[in-house]
């Protein structure tokens, strides 16, 4: 198979790696650009704990030669993968979430209860979901700051609509709501709507496939769970499936 990696670069890089290791094809077409912020140090103050919901977060308190300032403090990771950054950073006392804010918000509140200091969200300009809202409910202070932007790619490729347009690409991964929009505002745009229901939507959430705009009986496959190795997983049986037809 072909597939379409459309994640911010560098988690591209990394995503590609993993699916050629399955033995297909890959092109990226990164629909966001990920672009850090300045973080004051003053946001940590009295603080104990952060909640990094995206690796992008993580990247922008890294950039900020931050990581001491919050070694001391509880890390709250959305997933896996984001854990795994956070302890790349050398970060302790790290606790994983199962992929969704929801998720996160459950093991924070079980496991910050009796801890005093609010928690510090390392938020994007776009949130998929409201931490400060959730945690609230539970009596726990959030204060998100933004710590990164995410920007819109304006267009597709010309390499990629040609291999869109010319069936050479057979599936495409999304990994977030305003991804799977995004692809479908640019796919309308460029006249692609009848060539997307020959594409396979692979979408790492409900929420996610929620955003897709595609004509009825579009073909869309959800991660059982909101991780990496799901959609990996998912890859797989959809080759499995293609082989078999």
């Amino acid at each position: 198979m072909h597939i379409l990696v459309t994640r911010p670069l560098p988690d591209a890089w990394q995503m590609k790696a993993l699916v050629k290791k399955l033995g297909h094809e890959v092109s990226i077409a990164p629909l966001i650009e990920i672009v850090p912020e300045t973080i004051d140090p003053a946001a940590f103050e009295g603080a104990s704990g952060v909640i990094a919901t995206s690796q992008n977060g993580l990247r922008s308190l890294h950039l900020a030669a931050l990581t001491d300032a919050v070694r001391h403090l509880q890390i709250y990771a959305v997933g896996e993968a984001t854990a795994k950054h956070a302890l790349d950073l050398k970060l302790r006392n790290i606790t994983a979430g199962r992929g969704t804010g929801a998720d996160l918000v459950s093991a924070i509140a079980e496991r910050h209860k009796n801890r005093k200091g609010h928690l510090v969200h390392l938020a994007g300009d776009h949130l998929a979901y409201d931490m400060k809202e959730a945690l609230a409910a539970h009596g726990i202070e959030v204060r998100p700051i933004l710590a990164y932007r995410s920007v819109a790619a304006t267009t597709l490729a010309p390499e990629v609509i040609g291999k869109i347009k010319t069936g050479q690409i057979d599936a495409v991964i999304l990994m977030s709501p305003r991804t799977a929009e995004i692809w479908s505002k640019l796919a309308a745009e460029h006249g692609l709507g009848a060539e997307l229901n020959r594409i396979a939507h692979i979408c790492l959430s409900p929420a996610v496939a929620g955003k897709l705009q595609l004509a009825p009986g579009a073909r869309v496959e959800i991660a059982a769970e909101p991780h990496m190795n799901e959609v990996l997983s998912l890859i797989k049986g959809l080759a499995a499936s293609i082989g078999q037809e």
